[in-house]
Order: structure tokens, then C-alpha cells, then sequence
């Protein structure tokens, strides 16, 4: 039995709670946390915030859409520092994605698509390398929209969305995937029958299962068996399986918009456009949700996880919230 301390206004209460019973089969509410950000350009604020990611020390990177950059907070939203501008040296950015991930040493990596390129950096922010030219090359990149780092071998996924770039809708998609330093290992093409122009969204639990998550494009109508919301594959490609449809009920998507996972709850979290976070085993059985505004067209562009925490940007408030649905626990 493991007692896990949990702050409550000034006092402390010790919760006992037995570890190996800890998953989401009975899960409870989800309650927010803490918020931070306001609409801004200065330090802690955001002009449209879209990519998260959770470091392994549970630092928060959140991507900021119109100004070009990446800011770093402490997993309560202290702001520690800041880099990127718009550009195309190193270090500066040309955005159309948002994507950024951590791998497990900390190195920061974030899509470039306006410059055809991934770059990585140090937790600080620190330029370490880059890799990609324009094109539809192998090791080349045309539509990037999505990044990925796998927990375990370090490798980097990246997504393509051709569908969006040339406009039609039997282009398809592409994953590549790099070593940690931007080696090739390979290529494969993602097929959907989907007719949508939106992005693919991409994540990596530790196990290397990648899974891919996709938006309908409902003027169209045009939703098949291959075409639903969450799809999964094995590192080098293989296809395992799929959940979803078209709805908003439980384990519907409107616009899947973001994924993520904790290890702690071994469960998939995903977004889309209905103002909801819903929570999935990772072969897709449906656990939870819950819901952050009362909008059926709310931006909610991604989501990360990590230990009982998990973040959610927020674009149109300009901020990012953290829930659990272990209640009580409050900022030191």
C-alpha cells in the first residue's frame, strides 16, 4: 500500500491508495486543477496555443502559434523560458504545424513545416541539429502536420498530410520513421478512404504502438470502416486496429484533434472539436470523458499526460488547463 500525499489549502492529507488497483475502470470525475495563460506576447502568455508536451521531469512545452516560438513552464504553469522566432536560420521557425514531443533524455523536437524540416533541441532550448528538405523524397517532407517520439526507442515519427497541401482527397497520408539524431529507418503510407482536408494527429505509448488520429471532412458524408477516428499500427507500419465513428456520443469524434497517454493509467486520451476529453484503453474500449466547455465547436488542439496530470491547450481562451481525477490537489 502506497500513501500519496495530496495537498489540500494548507493542510495535507495522506490518501492510501493501492497501486496495482490504480487504473480508469472506475475512474470517476475529471476536475481541473490549475490554469494558466492569458492572450498576449509577453512571458506566460499565448497567441494561439496549440502543440504540448510533458518533459520526464513533468515541465510542460506548449507551442505559440502566431509568435513563432516555444515556451517552457513547471507542470504547475510557472514560466521557466522561451525560444523561437519566425524565420528560417536555426532555431527560428515557419509554422503550419504546431507539433512538438520530448524524448525520454529531455531533448525537445518540433515539426518546422513552413521550412520542410524537423528540429531538436535541448531542454533549455538550445539548437542541437535539424533534418528535411522540401519534397516527396524519402527523408524529405511536403504538408508535415504531426510529430511523435517513441518512450522507449527514442525514434521520431512524423505525419504528412497530402490530402491538405494539393488539395485532393485521394492523396493520402505518409509516416516516416527517423532515428533521434533524424536517420531514416522508414516509410509507410497511411490509407483512410477518408475524405477530409484536416490532419492526422500522431502518438507513441512505450510499448512502440503508434497510433493515428483522424477528422472527417462532413460535408462530404463519406465515412467508411477505414475511415475511423483512431487507428493503430506496430513500429514499422502494420495496421492493428481502429475505433470510432462520427458522432458525438461515447467513443464518437467530431474532428479528432489531439492525442495522448499516461503510463500511470496505461490510457489514450483524445480531443476533438465537441469541448470534450475522452479517455480509451489502448485497444480502444471506451473508459470516460469529460467536458471542458459547453460548445459543440470548441478548439481543443491537443493533449499530453503524465503521471495522474494531463494538459489540455486551450486556443480560443488562450491558455492551458491541467485535470485529474485524483480531487484535492492544489499548487504548493
Amino acid at each position: 500500500m502506497k500513501r500519496i500525499p495530496l495537498r489540500v489549502g494548507a493542510g495535507l492529507l495522506l490518501m492510501s491508495l493501492a497501486v496495482a488497483n490504480l487504473t480508469l475502470a472506475n475512474p470517476g470525475p475529471y476536475y481541473s486543477l490549475w490554469q494558466w495563460g492569458t492572450d498576449g506576447t509577453a512571458d506566460g502568455q499565448f497567441k494561439w496555443p496549440h502543440g504540448i508536451a510533458v518533459a520526464p521531469n513533468d515541465d510542460v512545452y506548449v507551442t505559440d502559434l502566431l509568435d513563432s516560438r516555444i515556451q517552457c513552464f513547471t507542470h504547475y504553469g510557472v514560466f521557466r523560458w522561451k525560444w523561437g522566432s519566425t524565420g528560417t536560420g536555426d532555431g527560428q521557425l515557419n509554422w503550419g504545424s504546431p507539433a512538438i514531443a520530448v524524448n525520454s533524455n529531455g531533448v525537445v523536437y518540433v515539426a518546422d513545416p513552413g521550412n520542410y524540416r524537423v528540429q531538436y533541441f535541448t531542454s533549455t532550448g538550445s539548437f542541437l541539429g535539424k533534418w528535411g528538405t522540401k519534397g516527396r523524397g524519402s527523408g524529405q517532407f511536403d504538408g508535415l502536420c504531426a510529430l511523435a517520439v517513441a518512450p522507449t526507442s527514442r525514434d521520431v515519427y512524423t505525419v504528412e498530410n497530402w490530402d491538405a497541401i494539393i488539395g485532393d482527397h485521394d492523396a493520402g497520408y505518409r509516416v516516416q520513421r527517423f532515428s533521434e539524431t533524424g536517420q531514416l529507418l522508414n516509410v509507410w503510407p497511411v490509407v483512410t478512404n477518408l475524405d477530409t482536408f484536416w490532419p492526422p494527429h500522431i502518438y507513441v505509448i512505450p510499448d512502440g504502438t503508434v497510433y493515428l488520429g483522424f477528422s472527417w471532412d462532413t460535408h462530404s458524408g463519406t465515412i467508411t470502416p477505414t475511415g475511423l477516428g483512431i487507428h493503430y499500427y506496430t513500429p514499422d507500419g502494420v495496421f492493428k486496429g481502429a475505433w470510432g465513428e462520427y458522432g458525438g456520443g461515447a467513443g464518437q469524434f467530431q474532428d479528432v484533434r489531439g492525442l495522448g497517454y499516461s503510463a500511470f493509467w496505461n490510457s489514450i486520451f483524445v480531443t476533438d472539436m465537441t469541448g470534450r476529453v475522452q479517455v480509451f484503453t489502448p485497444t480502444g474500449s471506451y473508459i470516460t470523458e469529460w467536458l471542458i466547455r459547453g460548445n459543440e465547436d470548441y478548439w481543443l488542439p491537443s493533449v499530453a499526460a503524465a503521471s495522474r496530470n494531463v494538459y489540455v491547450c486551450e486556443t480560443e481562451t488562450s491558455s492551458v488547463q491541467c485535470f485529474s481525477n485524483i480531487y484535492g490537489v492544489v499548487p504548493p
